[in-house]
């Protein structure tokens, strides 16, 4: 059989493709390696611009915590800000990812778990996809593999250390007298190099973790497992679940489609470079991945014509944002001890900079607003 368009990953980016795909009326066979649920490395925080890309609510039953705001530390120095309304819910990867893998299969998509894939061929007639165990063919082909991406192979080389970070995370328990106060997330700076440390609190435990640039971590994993150390008061349960990942920057320019091929997500690198935030372009670019692909088959719609149409929808609507990030970042961390350190103790910074995963405001109009005042206030601080 045929299937008018392959989705290669389950995460987030892989199965809003395969849903958008599946309310075209196009056949759609969804692959990935492992069984869902299945525990995935994320800090999990849904952002409400990523909500904002679905057009159906999030399950109640997923949501762990809500947030309103952060707290940002910096060089002993600590500011908070709130906002009256949400800015995004924790969840568990696994649980997200099991929750939006249903809702593909429900539109329609086939879904076989289980099946890594090796390889992706791709040719004027058609794209061959290849597990340990069959091949499978089709009109289109979605890589949603994640930064290591099979399907990527057929565009694109591996890239270099200075365009991904490395990662390293993990769970503390939180005893039961600290249920509460569950609103805020904590942002920690000056613990890697264009990166920071974070705490996520949970359910019944808190996740956390560092990610700081390839070409400039040696070990992200000691940083992390000091930076996890430094926040126990008491010595209580270690740390468990403690994993390393990759995490793309984005911001740099990519192909993400050619042909009958297109990545999403963080194959094509889309992620926001300052914060490393991946879910939010990854159900945006899946959705549009999986719309065009989905249209095309349905309609015997050309095939260029697709792979035009998805990466000028990325340089318009994504890559203008994570180049207006990649550079907010490049200057704070250039600069810690101006900068970086104001970012950390003025409110009036942090809380507009909140507007952005609220979905009040985009990283190109936030820059703009940030730059003069942020210049207009150095002088103030050195002065304190």
């Amino acid at each position: 059989m045929t299937y008018d368009v392959i989705v290669v990953g389950g995460g987030p980016a892989g199965s809003t493709a395969a849903r958008r795909a599946a309310q075209q009326g196009a056949s759609v066979l969804l692959l990935d390696a492992a069984t869902f649920p299945r525990p995935k490395p994320c800090g999990g925080g849904v952002s409400e611009q990523a909500m904002s890309y679905l057009d159906f609510p999030l399950d109640a039953a997923i949501v762990q915590a809500e947030v309103f705001g952060a707290r940002v530390h910096f060089a002993g120095r600590t500011v908070e800000a709130r906002r009256r309304s949400r800015i995004a819910v924790l969840t568990s990867r696994s649980e997200l990812d099991a929750s939006l893998l249903r809702k593909a299969a429900d539109a329609g998509a086939r879904v076989l778990e289980n099946a890594r894939v090796v390889r992706a061929d791709h040719s004027r007639d058609g794209v061959s996809v290849h597990t340990a165990k069959d091949v499978f063919h089709g009109r289109f082909v979605i890589g949603a593999d994640g930064a290591q991406s099979a399907v990527a192979k057929l565009l694109r080389p591996r890239w270099p250390r200075s365009q991904y970070a490395v990662t390293y995370e993990c769970d503390v328990p939180r005893p039961a007298a600290s249920a509460g106060g569950r609103d805020l997330i904590d942002i920690h700076f000056g613990t890697a190099y264009m990166g920071y440390g974070w705490v996520f609190p949970k359910r019944d435990h808190w996740n956390v973790g560092v990610g700081a640039l390839a070409s400039r971590a040696p070990n992200v994993k000691t940083a992390a497992l000091e930076f996890t150390e430094s926040l126990r008061r008491e010595r209580r349960e270690p740390p468990r679940n403690a994993v390393g990942w990759i995490v793309p920057a984005g911001g740099y320019r990519r192909t993400v489609a050619r042909g009958r091929v297109m990545l999403a997500g963080d194959a094509a690198g889309l992620v926001d470079p300052f914060l490393g935030e991946g879910i939010a372009y990854a159900i945006l670019s899946g959705a549009t991945a999986g719309r065009l692909a989905g249209h095309a088959a349905r309609t015997g719609g050309g095939i260029e014509g697709v792979a035009a149409s998805y990466s000028s929808f990325c340089r318009r609507h994504i890559e203008p944002d994570l180049r207006c990030g990649l550079l907010f970042a490049r200057l704070l961390h250039a600069w810690p001890g101006g900068l970086l350190r104001l970012f950390s103790t003025n409110r009036a910074l942090l809380e507009k900079y909140l507007d952005v995963p609220a979905a009040k405001m985009t990283y190109r109009q936030y820059f703009r607003w940030f730059l003069p005042r942020a210049f207009t206030a150095l002088p103030s601080l050195f002065n304190t």
